[in-house]
């Protein structure tokens, strides 16, 4: 028999304000606040799907987009609408330094999904955690242990990013950010830099993908990933230190 020992739910209900990435922001401005963290994919996707309607077979056409536009007007959050310009900030998968040259290289990653879109994630939930009894080929009584994730992220709608540059790694692209600084400097970047992926939310707004790893002879575990994305036109990417909220560096796409 399945025997659930963790269930997390309803924790985002609590979360303040400050805590979902304040309000929209502004393609003109220079830097953002110290205490911006970027919006939060996890809120959002729940608010975007909590929302999500169908249209009756006893409903004409014209209501039914009629009832969209009117909920369309209506705020996610505060003053935090869909049509909003949102930001998501990453830190970077690796950075490089060459103290010769001076230069500073902080690199960000994109995956490539089934269907040849880039996609990021952002934050990952454990949902549920457990065990139950099963038997192995030979019959033996064996306890298999479980998880369950939720992963959130963004999944890109504009086609072909052109800044993004291929890896050795099959299905993996990645966006440079690169600045000549002091030994100092580098060291603060190292620790400070972001990059800020600039955008509106965009048809399809949702999609899901789910992943599952199974119990084996020698390892009697299996996981569960559901994935979670965010339909996300990508209109700039900002570089940036987190600490200060300056923004170095603006790339429109």
């Amino acid at each position: 028999m399945m025997k659930k020992l963790l269930l997390v739910a309803g924790m985002l209900l609590s979360w303040s304000a400050s805590a979902l990435g304040q309000g929209p922001l502004n393609l003109n401005m220079k830097r953002v606040p110290p205490d911006f963290f970027g919006h939060n994919s996890v809120y959002l996707c729940r608010l975007v799907e909590s929302r999500a309607t169908t249209k009756s077979k006893y409903e004409s056409t014209k209501k039914y987009l009629a009832r969209v536009a009117g909920q369309d007007k209506k705020p996610l959050y505060g003053n935090v609408y869909k049509s909003s310009l949102l930001g998501f900030m990453v830190r970077p998968n690796w950075t490089d330094y060459n103290a010769d040259t001076q230069v500073f290289k902080g690199n960000f990653t994109w995956t490539a999904d089934s269907e040849n879109t880039f996609v990021r994630t952002l934050q990952t939930v454990k949902i549920a955690q457990g065990s139950y009894d099963a038997q192995n080929s030979f019959g033996a009584g064996v306890k298999v242990y479980y998880d369950r994730f939720s992963t959130y992220g963004i999944r890109i709608t504009n086609g072909k990013i052109s800044q993004l540059q291929d890896t050795d790694k099959p299905g993996i692209s990645r966006l440079t950010f690169s600045a000549k600084v002091p030994p100092q400097s580098a060291k603060n970047l190292e620790k400070n830099v972001r990059v800020l992926y600039v955008g509106y939310i965009a048809a399809p707004l949702l999609t899901k993908e789910t992943q599952y790893e199974g119990p084996t002879f020698d390892g009697p575990y299996s996981r569960t990933d559901y994935f979670i994305y965010l339909g996300f036109r990508l209109k700039a990417v900002w570089f940036l230190d987190e600490k200060t909220g300056f923004i170095f560096k603006k790339i429109s796409v």
